[in-house]
């Protein structure tokens, strides 16, 4: 059966979730696009399937690869509960995980990470380098939003993100290093590891708050020409990660 009404509860659950609003509400988010969809860890808790109408036919293999029978909705109706502008025609949402492990002997600290973009371009690089945890510091946009998701490109899914408070940071720093990256810092190829390293970054406007530089056993800057004053958070952090 399809659905065919803009009123349909799980049309409106399905909009709710492109708010933090309506996931927290829920404690569910949006995972968009066949190829998100398609290559999903076994471990991801997916609640329904939605598949647009005129596109089953191709898109029915999502059906036994998530396990789930899909829920047909109106071309119309589908795209109008997409984040993106042109949708691939599946939509799912799926559980909210709890993080709270912090695993690794590499862990980043992202300090009010505000842009969407950056944040998935993070998790992606984390995921990719191997890093299990990232640590949430201050105010940082929502992990599970629609964008951050897209732009972790599935590094959303196997990242932790555990936020974190001054208390719980003073914690982790009885087994981890502390560095932070900063412009004014020694450059990061003279930096000596230790066994077990947190890296901090903080965000492009504000950079890093000044109780996280004083927990810092060194402050490393990325060397640059002269060319080119500053690098985002996103591409700082995603350096770092390969060089430490």
């Amino acid at each position: 059966m399809t659905i065919n009404s803009t009123q349909n509860a799980k049309v409106k659950m399905l909009r709710a979730l492109k708010t933090k609003k309506g996931r927290e509400t829920y404690g569910c988010f949006c995972i968009e696009g066949v190829n998100l969809l398609k290559d999903l860890p076994s471990g991801t808790k997916v609640k329904e399937l939605f598949i647009r109408q005129s596109d089953y036919a191709g898109l029915a293999f999502l059906e036994e690869r998530l396990g789930l029978s899909a829920e047909l909705i109106a071309d119309g109706i589908f795209d109008s509960v997409c984040d993106t502008i042109n949708p691939s025609g599946a939509i799912a949402y799926a559980e909210i995980p709890e993080y709270n492990n912090v695993e690794g002997s590499t862990v980043c600290l992202l300090c009010g990470i505000s842009d969407a973009g950056n944040m998935g371009t993070i998790f992606r690089t984390a995921a990719a380098r191997g890093i299990k945890t990232l640590l949430l510091y201050g105010d940082c946009v929502d992990v599970f939003s629609p964008k951050v998701i897209r732009a972790g490109m599935g590094g959303t899914f196997s990242v932790n993100a555990v936020a974190v408070d001054d208390g719980r940071l003073d914690g982790l720093l009885e087994e981890y290093t502390l560095v932070g990256l900063d412009a004014g810092g020694t450059p990061i190829y003279d930096h000596k590891r230790k066994e077990k390293t947190i890296i901090a970054v903080g965000s492009e406007a504000h950079g890093l708050p000044a109780n996280i530089k004083m927990r810092c056993a060194e402050i490393l800057s990325l060397p640059m020409t002269g060319a080119v004053e500053s690098l985002n958070a996103a591409v700082s952090i995603s350096i770092a990660m390969y060089l430490l």
